[in-house]
């Protein structure tokens, strides 16, 4: 019984059914055809057929046939006739809704559980909700009648009103608007206004604009057609309005919101997906990305939701989007293509991207695999990437299987005894760019990321100005690029021709202090701080890029430490796992480079690059720039060729200022005494080396303390290990380490030192001269073959200060002659 209701109540509505959706009117026994292009138009014929070339239509009981043109039927074939333009009153009579029932198939079930016929739309009443004859409408104020989309009820309900659509120009900053037709144009102060031509070309002076085609002549006031050179005058701009905050806000649709409409076919909106994004997803920008096979678009506030198709139209209200090669109807919302109409879709969030570290899987130091990937050898001996994690390389070098599973060639499958997979093929791998990428020191604790420029804080510290080569701002806080100035009353960087925003800075990277020390391999060779020493076949040595690896037998190759070298299979075996080997690099051969400390006196000095200033103590402290100016305050100093300015806290120079900087504490020296290491009385070795005998019977040095000398009599090794000639290693029963190669020894220069006589009792220190006293006695002068003059007691007097008194006494190493030596009284 309550299907004949519905089915009496739907007659009822569509009796003189001359409305159609969009609100057109047809005439009476005519029927309404949608055209993507136009919109509904109308068929001469009363329940017509229409046409899919979105033209013609035939009547009721016939099919349209493109090939014919014409309206085909099982007995007789008619021309079909072209549809007419419906007519578009600003007012159209509303559509009588229909109640709600308890069940029937294919319904569209409203929130209440109630239901309405497939082609209607559920929509709230006053009380209850009730059925549009419309697949979008919305409900009247009465709660009994309904309009189509795009439409405003009438006061009384009884008319529906069509929306004019207002279109407008938004401008740059997202929050200025210019009506349609005009052009948004920047102003000195930095806001927007309109132009009131479209495609306009704004002037220089922000002030002015010009027709599309045309220059600006600032100068003359006028706009210079490119092609003719016709001088027009130049258009003055109009203030753009400024939108609401209400009006940038998103319509979001939560599911609840969905259900409330009633429209089964009202698309879900999905939350962001915070995991992690998959390396397949579509980046948006560096924070937020779409899901593979979407296509990002912006959002009115500026930021991203995705369309669920690839390479898609956005279309321009920011909610909707349409399929490639489409043009989005926002008046009709369908995408159109001259041929066909299809709905459109409604984006989604986009992915807000988690900051993960993503890296490639490094097959050998020149190739390497995506994220998530697995390097497989190929037949010619490169690199390809299996599209899966740890996977299984299989031996014909194309094609590969998940972790745990076995190749089966045969049958082209992956199996592992329970189930059978197809197998993947691999992808070439990727070539690795070399580039090298540094941090922008700023001074010794701080500095910047690759790219960017250091800048003084106001607080005496550093930060960031993301821009290389970048000006620094006097306000401390902003930046401008190379070759701008900062202009800090219109927070902008000028040039003299074109204005652009300032940059603000971020804060400085502050540096760990880590100690990142070369492997030395000899005292001529060293590899990176984090590998390994391995010879070379000719005897030399490269550097495995692993800490404490194998060094293969092959003199090529090297694995990692616990894993073995298979030179068969070309891999690093531990029983368990296989993985490729690695190739050597070559080692760094070390340069001599002598850093030395700048002495301030006997007991302190500074770093090599700085400079000793007074403190006011009387000792000593450390400007950090070599060569500086120290200050008057005893605290601060200034670059070379500046001047300390105490009251600005500046250094000048002129044309420009800078911070001056604070010292610090000077470092006090350590009384070392370096010794050599004798071997005999003719050779011996640098002091921290040791004494080890050549084939010859002579000497060579071992480049460490106490070491053992090998029984090759060519290398050493650290004290506490045992020389393997073999394995040409230092083993201890823990660990292997590369043994070293000797250096020959010091010869030394025999030189003899003899005392001068003075006569067979008395005698003068090597290197001076005998001169007889006052009183007849015997003297020294501190210097070889001099003249001799009459000695007063002043110089004897002096000759005693001077410490030469008794120095026969304490020559360390020189034989006693027979001869006392002059002593003073």
């Amino acid at each position: 019984m309550q299907k004949w209701v519905v089915i009496c109540w739907a007659a009822l509505a569509v009796v003189g059914a001359d409305v159609c959706p969009d609100g057109g009117l047809c005439k009476e026994g005519e029927t309404c055809c949608n055209s993507p292009a136009n919109g509904y138009g109308c068929c001469r014929y009363e329940n017509a057929e229409c046409c899919d070339d979105h033209i013609h239509c035939c009547p009721e009981g016939t099919v349209c046939n493109k090939a014919l043109s014409g309206c085909i039927n099982t007995t007789l074939t008619i021309p079909w006739v072209k549809r007419t333009p419906a007519d578009q009153p600003k007012v159209s009579k509303s559509f009588r809704m229909i109640k709600t029932y308890e069940s029937q198939e294919d319904d569209n079930i409203c929130p209440d559980l109630s239901r309405c016929p497939a082609e209607y739309s559920c929509l709230k009443g006053l009380t209850k909700f009730g059925c549009c004859p419309l697949t979008q409408g919305i409900s009247c104020p009465d709660g009994k009648h309904c309009c189509p989309e795009g439409h405003d009820c009438s006061s009384d309900s009884r008319g529906c009103i069509k929306k004019e659509l207002v279109v407008t120009v938004l401008c740059s900053d997202g929050i200025s608007e210019c009506p349609d037709g005009t052009t948004c144009c920047e102003t000195n102060d930095g806001k927007w206004a309109c132009c009131p031509l479209s495609k306009a070309v704004c002037c220089a002076d922000k002030i002015h604009c010009c027709s599309e085609g045309t220059t600006c002549d600032v100068e003359h006031s006028k706009c210079i057609d490119s092609s003719t050179k016709k001088e027009m005058p130049m258009w003055a701009k109009l203030p753009a309005r400024v939108r609401a905050a209400w009006e940038n806000q998103k319509e979001e649709v939560p599911v609840e919101a969905v259900n409330n409409t009633g429209t089964e076919n009202a698309p879900k909106v999905t939350t962001a997906n915070l995991l992690p994004p998959s390396a397949n997803d579509v980046p948006c920008d560096d924070t937020s990305a779409c899901p593979d096979g979407t296509t990002c678009c912006k959002t009115q506030e500026g930021g991203w939701a995705c369309c669920p198709m690839p390479e898609a139209v956005c279309c321009e209200d920011f909610i909707h989007c349409c399929p490639k090669g489409k043009k989005c109807n926002l008046e009709a919302q369908t995408c159109e293509d001259g041929v066909i109409s299809v709905p459109w879709a409604k984006k989604v969030p986009a992915i807000i991207k988690q900051k993960v570290e993503v890296k490639d899987v490094p097959c050998d130091d020149t190739s390497a695999c995506p994220d998530g990937t697995t390097c497989c050898k190929t037949q010619e001996g490169g690199w390809a990437c299996c599209p899966m994690p740890e996977a299984v390389c299989c031996e014909d070098f194309i094609h590969c299987c998940p972790k745990g599973k076995k190749c089966n060639l045969e049958a082209q499958t992956c199996e592992d005894g329970l189930m059978s997979v197809p197998w993947a093929k691999k992808v070439p791998a990727i070539i690795k760019q070399k580039v090298e990428v540094k941090d922008v020191p700023c001074d010794d604790t701080s500095a910047c990321p690759d790219g960017t420029t250091c800048c003084k804080t106001q607080e005496g510290g550093w930060a960031c100005c993301p821009m290389p080569e970048a000006v620094c701002c006097e306000d401390f806080i902003h930046c401008c690029p190379k070759g701008k100035k900062c202009n800090l009353k219109a927070q902008t960087c000028e040039d003299g021709l074109i204005s652009v925003p300032w940059a603000k800075k971020v804060p400085a990277i502050i540096k760990q202090k880590v100690e990142v020390k070369d492997v030395p391999c000899d005292d001529t060779s060293a590899c990176p701080d984090g590998t390994t020493c391995c010879k070379t076949q000719e005897g030399g040595w490269a550097c495995c890029p692993m800490p404490e690896a194998v060094c293969c037998e092959d003199f090529i190759h090297c694995c990692p430490k616990g894993k073995k070298c298979n030179l068969k299979a070309q891999t690093c075996e531990d029983g368990l796992i296989s993985v490729p080997w690695a190739k050597k690099l070559p080692a760094i051969i070390k340069q001599k480079v002598e850093v030395k400390d700048v002495p301030c006196d006997d007991t302190s000095a500074c770093p090599d690059g700085t400079t000793c200033c007074k403190t006011q103590e009387g000792g000593w402290a450390c400007c950090p720039m070599p060569e500086a100016v120290c200050c008057e305050d005893f605290i601060h100093c200034c670059p070379k060729g500046k001047k300390c300015n105490l009251e600005a806290q500046t250094c000048e120079g002129g044309v420009i200022s800078v911070p001056w900087a604070k010292k610090v504490p000077a470092i006090i020296k350590q009384k070392v005494e370096v010794k050599d290491v004798p071997c005999d009385d003719t050779s011996a070795c640098p002091d921290g080396t040791t004494c080890c005998k050549t084939q010859e019977g002579g000497w060579a040095c071992c480049p460490m303390p106490e070491a053992v000398c090998c029984e090759d009599f060519i290398h050493c090794c650290p004290k506490g290990k045992k020389c393997n000639l073999k394995a040409q290693t230092c083993e201890d029963g823990l660990i292997s380490v590369p043994w070293a190669k000797k250096v020959p020894a010091i010869i030394k220069q025999k030189v003899e030192v003899k005392d001068v006589p003075c006569d067979d009792t008395s005698a003068c220190p090597d290197g001076t001269t005998c001169c007889k006293t006052q009183e007849g006695g015997w003297a020294c002068c501190p210097m070889p073959e001099v003249q001799y003059y009459h000695l007063s007691v002043n110089f004897l007097n002096w000759f005693s200060l001077s410490g030469l008194e008794g120095q026969g006494e304490g020559r360390a190493g020189h034989k006693q002659t027979s001869k006392p030596r002059l002593i003073f009284i």
